[in-house]
C-alpha cells in the first residue's frame, strides 16, 4: 500500500470542506447549495434549471422572518410595507428605496394603508397628536333645586288638560241644478252659467293655442338618405347637424337666421369607365354656413360648404387593376326644404352639388328634429 495514499485522501477531504464552506459563505441567509443546485445558491427544496438559468420549485423551508411566496422566500413585512427590487430585500413603504449607506428606507411613501397618512419618510397615524386635541369640557354646573313650598301652601300639581276641541258638522251639500235642455237650430245660444265666462268658439280656441305655442322649432339635426349621381351612381347617407348663430325669436313665423352646418356622410357608388366598372366607397364631412328663411311652418335653407372626402376605389369588372384611396377637397352648394311631419319631427327634401373636380350631386330625403 502506498504510504502517501491516506495523506492524499485527507487533503482532498479538507479541500472539499473548504470549498463547501466558501460556497456557503457566498449564499444569502437561508439559501443552500445541494446536489440539485449545480453549485448555485437556492432555497431549500429547489433545483437549478439550466435552460431558465434560475432556481425553480416551491421552497420547503424559509429562514426566520421570511415566508414562501410562489417560488421564493420573501421577507414577512408589516401591514402596508412591501419588498421590491429597489428595497434590497428589506420591507419598505410603497415608493421607497433602501439606502445601503443609511441602512434605512428613504423617500416619501406613495401610498399608506388605511388609517395611516404619509408623514415625512414614513406612514403615521392620521389622527391629530394628543397635544392638539382640546381637553374635554367639565360637567355642566348643577342648578340649585327650587325651595320647597311652605307647609300651609299646597304643592303645585301638573296643569289640567285643555278642553277638547269641538269639530263643526260638515256642511250640507246643495242639490245640483238639472242640465238645461238642448237648444235647437236657429235658437240663440244659451247664456253661460251664473258667474262663469262664456265659452270661446272653436276657431278662437285654435288661434289662442297657436299664439301660446307658436310654430315648431327650427330643425337642429336630421338623418337623410339619398341618391349619389354624376360621377357614378349610388347611395348616400348623412347625419346633418345645424348650429344657429343668432336667434331673435326661434318661434317667429317670418325670420331668417344664419347658421353653421356640420354634415358627416358616407356613400357607395358604381362608376362605369369604358369596358370596366369601379366600386367607390367613401366618407366626407361637409363644414360650412348658410341662411335659413322661415315662411310660416316651412323652412327654406341655402348653404355653402367645404367638403373633404376620402374615396376608396376598386375594380368590380373588366381588367384587373389595383385598388386606390384618394383624398379630395370639393366645394358644396345646397338647397333644402323642411315641413312639419309630426309634433317633434320634420320632413326634409334637398339637393347638394359638389364641384372642384368631376362634378356630382346628392339628392336626398330625410327626417329632422
Amino acid at each position: 500500500m502506498d504510504p502517501s495514499l491516506p495523506r492524499n485522501l485527507l487533503l482532498v477531504a479538507v479541500l472539499s470542506m473548504a470549498s463547501a464552506a466558501r460556497a456557503a459563505e457566498k449564499c444569502d441567509t437561508g439559501q443552500v447549495i445541494t446536489a440539485d443546485t449545480a453549485g448555485h445558491c437556492c432555497w431549500p427544496g429547489q433545483a437549478w434549471s439550466k435552460s431558465r438559468k434560475l432556481c425553480i420549485g416551491v421552497p420547503t423551508a424559509c429562514p426566520m422572518g421570511f415566508v414562501v411566496q410562489e417560488e421564493s422566500c420573501v421577507r414577512s413585512c408589516p401591514k402596508g410595507q412591501v419588498v421590491t427590487t429597489e428595497t434590497r430585500g428589506q420591507c419598505c413603504w410603497p415608493g421607497q428605496v433602501f439606502s445601503a449607506v443609511r441602512k434605512v428606507c428613504v423617500g416619501a411613501p406613495t401610498a399608506c394603508p388605511e388609517g395611516l397618512v404619509p408623514r415625512g419618510e414614513t406612514c403615521a397615524d392620521d389622527r391629530p397628536p394628543s397635544w392638539a386635541v382640546p381637553p374635554p369640557e367639565g360637567p355642566p354646573p348643577v342648578q340649585d333645586a327650587p325651595p320647597a313650598p311652605p307647609p300651609d301652601q299646597p304643592a303645585e300639581g301638573p296643569p289640567p288638560p285643555p278642553p277638547p276641541l269641538e269639530v263643526p258638522p260638515p256642511p250640507t251639500p246643495l242639490p245640483e241644478p238639472p242640465p238645461p235642455p238642448p237648444s235647437g237650430p236657429g235658437q240663440p245660444p244659451r247664456p253661460p252659467p251664473s258667474g262663469g265666462p262664456a265659452p270661446l268658439p272653436r276657431v278662437e280656441k285654435k288661434k289662442e293655442a297657436e299664439e301660446e305655442t307658436g310654430p315648431p322649432r327650427r330643425t337642429r339635426a336630421a338623418m337623410t338618405t339619398g341618391v349619389y349621381f354624376g360621377d357614378g351612381l349610388g347611395f348616400a347617407f348623412a347625419i346633418p347637424i345645424r348650429i344657429g348663430v343668432y336667434f331673435i325669436n326661434p318661434r317667429e313665423r317670418f325670420q331668417g337666421v344664419p347658421f353653421i352646418l356640420i354634415d358627416p356622410w358616407i356613400w357607395a357608388a358604381s362608376r362605369q369607365r369604358g369596358t370596366f366598372a369601379d366600386l367607390s366607397l367613401g366618407a366626407g364631412l361637409n363644414v360650412g354656413a348658410g341662411w335659413e328663411q322661415r315662411v310660416g311652418p316651412v323652412e327654406f335653407t341655402a348653404r355653402v360648404a367645404i367638403a373633404p372626402l376620402i374615396d376608396y376605389q376598386t375594380a368590380v369588372s373588366g381588367p384587373t387593376r389595383p385598388w386606390s384611396v384618394d383624398f379630395k377637397l370639393r366645394g358644396l352648394v345646397g338647397l333644402r326644404f323642411a315641413v312639419p311631419s309630426g309634433e317633434y319631427s320634420k320632413f326634409l327634401l334637398g339637393i347638394d352639388a359638389f364641384w372642384g373636380g368631376p362634378a356630382f350631386w346628392v339628392a336626398y330625403i330625410g327626417v329632422g328634429f
